[in-house]
């Protein structure tokens, strides 16, 4: 057996792995371009968060704690308070690089008419259909 065969074989068992198991498939489906999307747009929210968690003053929460605070009560009034403009601002910048990726989810998901087509891709499919910009040089 060929490499290549071995290679295509493996790919194709651990697809059929994830889908007989789970029953989900990614390929040629929206929760493909789901997942795509959320993988490009992580990072950004977890930069923004962890830089609003590392300016959080330690000192307040040492206050709240001498004063009597338990752990959670320090978490929910003083350090997730601190945190919520870090986290909206994550969340704004995840959604702006979601809608940025619409190339990479187009390419994961693909074109396939009547499934996963596109509504802006139809006009661009109209216009090839009729001979793009030079119909006379056909």
């Amino acid at each position: 057996m060929s490499s290549l065969r071995k290679a295509r074989d493996c790919r194709t068992s651990r697809t059929t792995f994830l889908y007989k198991y789970t029953g989900l498939t990614f390929a040629f489906n929206w929760k493909g371009a789901a997942i795509a999307t959320a993988v490009m747009a992580f990072p950004l929210l977890v930069r923004s968060v962890r830089l609003s968690i590392e300016n959080i003053d330690q000192g307040l929460e040492f206050a709240a704690r001498t004063l009597g605070a338990g752990q959670m009560r320090v978490f929910f009034t003083i350090t997730l308070p601190l945190m919520i403009p870090g986290i909206i601002t994550g969340l704004i910048l995840a959604f702006a690089r979601s809608l940025e990726e619409f190339g990479a989810t187009i390419t994961f998901v693909s074109n396939i008419p009547g499934q996963t087509w596109p509504r802006k891709n139809a006009a661009l499919d109209i216009f090839f259909r009729r001979g793009g910009f030079f119909p006379i040089c056909r």
